[in-house]
């Protein structure tokens, strides 16, 4: 029987639009065994601990593709051997989200300025699609965990190519060196066309 919500989700708007297809290889390395898994994400979730500072953008796309390593039993040739996961993007989405995981186990949040760029963002050591993306909005968080703190956004108009802040119901227009902050918590980057 064909699996009718797979299909769906392939087809559906939100998986156009928003989806990063993530292809991670597992290869033993006792026998050379290799599959193949495929998943989709929403957003990328970009660890921030444990990266020296500065924090960029790239540096933490560069910590969630890392290739992994754990001790496991091998289905094919059936021995407990190392075990490497890489991961790369088999597909990019036109918009693309970016989610800085500022929050930690313990519920504080992580301060740090996260260095992103504004412009011509390209994923190429993480996919063979060399598009480029433009950023078009950032969620921010101002407080010091998850029990306490305030959400607002930047966004890039669509009509004058200005940022505003939007902050309950006060909008303001914004500079551009003030779109990037610590407070930017999820990025949003819209893919931009080839001509």
């Amino acid at each position: 029987m064909k699996n009718l919500d797979n299909d769906l989700t392939k087809k559906s708007f939100i998986y156009e639009e928003f989806a990063f297809e993530i292809l991670t290889s597992i290869e033993c390395t006792g026998c050379t065994g290799k599959k193949e898994i495929s998943e989709d994400m929403l957003s990328l979730p970009l660890p921030m601990s444990g990266i020296p500072e500065p924090l960029s953008l790239m540096k933490c796309l560069d910590a969630f593709f890392k290739t992994q390593s754990t001790m496991q039993t091998c289905k094919t040739c059936q021995t407990k051997t190392q075990t490497t996961f890489k991961k790369r993007i088999s597909k990019l989405p036109n918009i693309g989200i970016f989610q800085l995981q500022r929050m930690t186990p313990f519920l504080d949040k992580n301060q740090s300025l996260v260095e992103y760029p504004e412009i011509n963002l390209v994923l190429n050591g993480f996919s063979m699609d060399h598009s480029s993306y433009n950023l078009s909005a950032v969620c921010n968080h101002v407080g010091s965990s998850t029990k306490n703190g305030h959400y607002f956004t930047f966004a890039k108009s669509w009509v004058d190519q200005k940022w505003y802040s939007f902050n309950d119901q006060t909008i303001l227009p914004l500079k551009n060196q003030e779109v990037i902050s610590s407070e930017g918590y999820i990025l949003f980057y819209e893919k931009q066309i080839k001509t």
